[in-house]
């Protein structure tokens, strides 16, 4: 989602998914992290209709998540929900890291 609260990629899950992959990254470096240093993450995954497409959308966007965090693996959740904020979001993620050493 933009800063003016704009679904970024359309309805292209995978480019969803790699806009905010690009924010987290973001925002783990201004809080002094890195993606090394994940712990835990949950990715939520819309499913409107209730039809239990949730695993195919995670398989769908699997490669870019592993890409993501490399050989380092934090704990993972993945969860299906009816909607997210913004009509049209298909994926949120809600991550810790710890602060990197100095």
């Amino acid at each position: 989602m933009s800063q003016t609260f704009e679904v970024i990629g359309g309805d292209d899950l995978v480019a969803q998914c790699e806009f905010t992959l690009k924010t987290l990254d973001s925002i783990l470096e201004a809080g002094g992290s890195s993606r090394r240093h994940l712990l835990n993450w949950t990715i939520y995954l819309t499913d409107p209709q209730g039809t239990g497409e949730i695993g195919s959308k995670y398989l769908k966007i699997l490669p870019q998540l592993c890409e993501f965090v490399g050989s380092h693996a934090p704990t993972a959740t993945a969860a299906g929900v009816s909607c997210l904020f913004i009509p049209g979001q298909q994926i949120e993620i809600s991550a810790i890291a710890k602060v990197a050493d100095s």
